[in-house]
């Protein structure tokens, strides 16, 4: 419990774990029962409750990322690198908007939380930059259950059928990343900062290829190029699941 309350700068060197070891893995399957069983028992509730955990799973988020900033602001440990300004971050306010607004909002944030934001968080949760910090501390733990409620809110809005999937909705994803890609670029520059992984890849991550592959002028553009395919899969990934499963639904 020494290590608990420490930031990255603070740790013995070798306090962390392994990607893909087994704290990496464990902790990976706790998110994928976590995940379910929250989503079970939120299929089986009645309408008005199933709005009131949407609202409860969006404010969550932010008042975990609050938590955070506080304890790190509090050991005196905040820095500019800890400000929510990550492609995953963009969950909290996206999922804000999108669980107080009307219909037409909720719908359009609604299917970029669920394309472009659950397949951000996903992919934080199996190539984690979080795994310096022992497991028994509190960014570990924090990041786990954050990026676990990141996937489980857009999967809330689509049980509740907040969100009409469709691939034609694919441009609203690229313009999103653009209209928040293009800002966090600036300030990256400006602060020497590494939001959205603009100007580098963070270690063990599939993103180290590519930035070797392109080089600095070319990794931008070839970043976002593959933000898309990713979010083309995921669209392909959703229908032909739906697909399947209705192939082995009875008909009446």
């Amino acid at each position: 419990m020494d290590l608990f309350w420490l930031e990255e700068s603070e740790l013995p060197f070798g306090s962390g774990y392994e990607m893909f070891g087994a704290v990496h893995l464990l902790s990976l399957l706790f998110c994928a029962a976590f995940i379910t069983i929250v989503l079970i028992i939120f299929s089986r509730s009645g309408a008005g409750t199933q709005n009131a955990l949407i609202k409860i799973t969006a404010l969550l988020l932010l008042f975990t990322e609050i938590f955070k900033l506080t304890v790190l602001f509090t050991i005196g440990k905040l820095s500019i690198g800890h400000l929510p300004l990550h492609l995953c971050s963009m969950a909290i306010y996206l999922n804000l908007i999108t669980a107080f607004s009307g219909s037409g909002v909720r719908a359009v944030l609604g299917e970029i939380s669920l394309f472009t934001l659950l397949p951000a968080a996903l992919m934080a949760l199996i190539f984690p930059d979080w795994t310096m910090y022992p497991c028994l501390n509190f960014m570990n733990f924090s990041s786990y259950f954050w990026h676990s409620l990141q996937i489980i809110f857009p999967m809330m809005c689509l049980i509740e059928r907040w969100i009409k999937p469709s691939i034609r909705h694919f441009w609203w994803n690229a313009l999103f990343l653009l209209v928040a890609g293009i800002p966090i670029l600036i300030f990256d520059v400006i602060e020497h900062c590494n939001y959205f992984f603009l100007l580098g890849a963070p270690a063990g991550t599939p993103l180290v290829p590519l930035y070797a592959l392109c080089g600095t002028a070319g990794y931008i553009a070839a970043l976002f190029l593959l933000y898309c395919l990713v979010i083309l899969t995921a669209y392909l990934i959703f229908f032909a699941s739906r697909r399947i499963l209705r192939s082995f639904t009875p008909l009446r």
